[in-house]
């Protein structure tokens, strides 16, 4: 019997993707900073080899996209993710290096639609080839953004206009990096040591379910009406207690902020998680003569760790954007560049923040998806007596 074609569509968007990025522009090269530029197409950008190799590559992802479930198809796309992104970021490293190459010192090369459109089916190249369990496969996948980072220690990417913004302001980026992710962690601390017990509670307890509903509010305050509120109630509390030295605008707004919008996903996944043990699972802790505290910290938090980690990696990652805003009332971070960008008009400034802080979510995402697939392969042994 003739095996029918399974069509992977997320590889048949990347492949779509890859091959579109031939049509717009793929750099702008700009006279200087703050003005606009000129367009520079897709094989004006790229050395001719890797421009012919990336379309190339493209086109074997819109092959691989059939027979979804042949091991030799799946390899082959962690293979083409690895290929796909050491063509696009070294080799647009190079081709922005030599459009540089004799060119006034202040001219600046910066990605443009086409570069994006190839770097976003990148990405859901990886994401489709991303399979835990899988160490072969993840060992390729891994190795692409090694290279990347070789590359960026290595000075080839010097010619994008971000990273010369980047060493423009290395300095200040550094102690806003610190800055960024003593917001964050904090945040995310005060969050769990408010967060999980209340999970905990609200599972136990049908009167403390309304908790929860009271964090899904808070989620839908825009950020910076939230920072507005607390900026009046904290200025009351000063001038009613000025001994305790606090400020409107700053650090603690900011971390008050990151750690209220955090509370939901930890305490919505710790709930979720002890309310989905099986009440099999439970009525064998207690014919065994497991107490209430017991039968929670041996069997139903071990059980629900998958989720409530899951919980705590959601709410990672929104910190990592939201403490990004706080920069707007003084209290710092990478976002201090997206802003100071702005009110520069500063193109490659706003591009240097945005970035760093998207890198810096991922880098957490995928530190939380690691933990959480140890957990789920190390589960079974964590259920004991």
């Amino acid at each position: 019997m003739t095996r029918k074609p399974e069509i992977n569509p997320v590889l048949v968007v990347a492949a779509v993707l890859g091959l579109s990025a031939a049509i717009p522009d793929f750099f702008k090269l700009k006279a200087n900073r703050l003005v606009t530029g000129d367009g520079i197409g897709f094989f004006q950008s790229l050395d001719l080899p890797v421009a012919v190799l990336l379309l190339i590559s493209w086109l074997a992802c819109a092959a691989a996209a059939v027979y979804r479930n042949s091991r030799l198809s799946m390899y082959g796309v962690a293979g083409l993710s690895f290929v796909t992104l050491v063509l696009l970021v070294p080799g647009a490293g190079i081709g922005a290096r030599n459009l540089l190459s004799g060119a006034p010192e202040l001219t600046r090369v910066s990605p443009s639609g086409g570069f994006w459109l190839s770097a976003l089916a990148v990405y859901l190249l990886y994401f489709a080839a991303s399979r835990p369990g899988q160490p072969a496969r993840t060992l390729i996948t891994a190795s692409g953004p090694l290279i990347v980072v070789a590359a960026a220690a290595s000075g080839l990417l010097n010619g994008f206009s971000f990273v010369v913004e980047y060493q423009n302001q290395s300095s200040r980026f550094f102690q806003e990096l610190l800055r960024h992710l003593l917001i964050f962690g904090v945040s995310i601390g005060a969050a769990i040591v408010i967060g999980l017990p209340t999970g905990i509670i609200a599972a136990k307890s049908r009167f403390a379910a309304p908790v929860l509903y009271l964090f899904g509010v808070i989620q839908t305050i825009p950020s910076l009406a939230l920072f507005g509120l607390l900026l009046v109630a904290l200025s009351a509390l000063r001038q009613a207690i000025p001994g305790l030295g606090i400020s409107g605008i700053g650090l603690l707004p900011a971390i008050i902020a990151i750690t209220l919008y955090s509370l939901l996903p930890i305490a919505q996944n710790t709930f979720s998680g002890i309310k989905g043990v099986a009440k099999d699972i439970r009525d064998a802790g207690a014919g065994i003569g497991m107490s209430s505290r017991q039968l929670l910290l041996k069997v139903e938090m071990p059980l629900a760790a998958p989720t409530i980690l899951s919980g705590l990696r959601i709410a990672a990652v929104q910190a990592v954007g939201g403490t990004a805003v706080a920069a707007l009332i003084g209290a710092g971070g990478l976002g201090f560049f997206i802003f100071q960008g702005l009110e520069q008009a500063a193109s490659d400034l706003i591009l240097m923040g945005a970035i760093s802080v998207v890198v810096l979510a991922l880098v957490i995402n995928g530190i939380f998806q690691f933990l959480e697939e140890r957990l789920k392969a190390s589960l079974p042994g964590m259920v004991t007596a």
